[in-house]
């Protein structure tokens, strides 16, 4: 029998309807779980490979809206190549629009596979993973997260030979051990990832490790180190805004102006502060990026507070949490409140 006469029995029977075009639906979910669970499993792995297949000839132009579908389906096959792509576009996709729980689970799984299946995908494929991961726990603040991936996977990421892959991921975990108050590690990790980008060229790998060191300097060195650490992070910070606004890396720009200015509020110099502050609000307004408003408005209302003005750091204030699109960046703006 064709398929088409197996759509026919399915509809005199009245167990399909049609849903607009050739699409058809089953009459209740229980129907369609019958269905498949009747059929063999070997038979349900040829139709999801099938179907996976049909909808790449169908879509070859227009793949990344069917990223999930994709996935799903080749999800139960033995195709682990195709499930690692897809899953990993379709976690792409979710932290593209801040579907931060999304992301999480379609990149956990994505590393699940290749935990299982290590040769089902390039090194690249891996390590974008990883710092996909990596920046999802960020905005979901699980630092520990981060950190824990890094002790899990460098010897892997090492093992590449890959420079570029390599200091990126460096920065991460790095980045993370700073946050979780490990200064003395995550210097060190940092440095380790400046160092390999310098040697490679790769003005990415030394963007993301000097604003990682700006923070390091910022916040934990001595006091004994003061000027020479103000030399270093004017220094580092200025190479990664260099950077970041040559790839148009608008994260890299906004985590490097927030070191500045954060690191002016802590030592007292309120015009730089606003000086800074001021140039992440025309970075949001050029871009139309969010995030990049969001920051800007809860570092604006710290400084308010730091003037006196608190009517006006309650109005930013409350604009950053309305624009905030991850738990870390509420977080700051229900702190700044």
């Amino acid at each position: 029998a064709t398929a088409a006469d197996s759509v026919n029995v399915l509809r005199r029977e009245e167990l399909i309807f049609p849903d607009g075009g050739d699409d058809f639906r089953f009459k209740h979910a229980l129907v369609q779980e019958a269905v498949y669970n009747s059929l063999l499993p070997t038979r349900q792995e040829e139709l999801h490979e099938r179907v996976a297949e049909a909808l790449e000839r169908e879509h070859v132009e227009q793949l990344a809206a069917w990223t999930e579908v994709l996935a799903y389906h080749y999800s139960r096959t033995r195709r682990s190549e195709k499930t690692v792509t897809y899953l990993a576009l379709a976690g792409r996709k979710s932290l593209n629009v801040y579907s931060l729980e999304e992301a999480e689970q379609r990149f956990r799984h994505t590393l699940e596979l290749l935990d299982r299946v290590p040769d089902c995908a390039e090194g690249a494929i891996f390590v974008d993973v990883l710092l996909n991961l990596s920046r999802v726990y960020y905005f979901r603040g699980k630092i520990k997260c981060v950190v824990l991936l890094g002790e899990r996977y460098l010897s892997r990421v090492e093992a590449l030979r890959d420079g570029h892959s390599l200091s990126r991921f460096l920065f991460e975990t790095g980045y993370a051990h700073l946050l979780a108050g490990r200064p003395d590690v995550g210097k060190a990790l940092l440095e380790r990832a400046l160092d390999i980008a310098e040697a490679g060229c790769d003005d990415e790998g030394i963007g993301y490790a000097c604003m990682g060191l700006m923070w390091n300097y910022t916040f934990w060195e001595p006091a004994s180190a003061r000027n020479n650490a103000i030399n270093d992070m004017r220094r580092l910070g200025q190479r990664a805004l260099e950077i970041g606004k040559r790839l148009g890396d608008v994260w890299l720009i906004t985590k490097t102006l927030g070191a500045f200015s954060t690191e002016a509020s802590i030592w007292g110099r309120p015009n730089e502060v606003r000086r800074f502050d001021d140039q992440l609000l025309e970075l949001s307004r050029e871009t139309e990026d969010t995030r990049a408003k969001s920051e800007a408005m809860f570092r604006v209302a710290f400084s308010r507070i730091s003037s006196g003005d608190y009517e006006d750091a309650i109005e930013h204030a409350n604009m950053s949490l309305s624009l905030s699109l991850s738990p870390i960046d509420w977080l700051f703006a229900r702190q700044a409140k």
